[in-house]
């Protein structure tokens, strides 16, 4: 592994759990993300995202 590969790694676990955004695909905190059921299926998104899709 690279060091890049590793710092990203510990920097992951000491955010906690992270999720996608399936909109602008960063990497965001749980805290930060919305499950919006007005799709089929429910797709996780950022808050920004979801305020600009209102």
């Amino acid at each position: 592994m690279t060091k890049e590969k590793i710092a990203k790694k510990k920097e992951s676990k000491e955010k906690g759990i992270t999720f996608q955004c399936k909109f602008c695909e960063k990497f965001k905190a749980l805290e930060e993300m919305i499950l919006l059921t007005r799709f089929s299926p429910p797709l996780v998104a950022c808050r920004a995202c979801e305020k600009r899709m209102s």
